[in-house]
């Protein structure tokens, strides 16, 4: 589901890739922070708790406005999520 996921020191955050043949950004999601955690995604909250899975999943398919053109920061499991429309995931405590 991720191309990849990263520590960036400098930064102090997390960066994760989604790799096309993930079903979807929600699910994306949720695999990047229970692997931070160490955990599995099915022992942590559901990420419909703190957004709209589906909202989430439609604002970032296909976006008409080109690799920059969306983001959406929000807090989910004490992180920072930055989910941007070319794939990238940033997560920051």
């Amino acid at each position: 589901m991720l191309s990849s996921l990263d520590y960036d020191e400098v930064m102090g955050e997390y960066r994760a890739k989604v790799s096309v043949d993930c079903p979807s950004v929600t699910h994306a999601i949720a695999d990047s922070v229970a692997s931070i955690l160490g955990k599995d995604a099915c022992d942590i909250p559901p990420l419909a708790e703190t957004v709209d899975p589906d909202a989430l999943n439609q604002l970032f398919r296909d976006s008409p406005l080109g690799p920059q053109g969306r983001r959406l920061t929000f807090t989910y499991e004490a992180f920072e999520v930055t989910v941007s429309s070319n794939g990238t995931l940033r997560l920051r405590r």
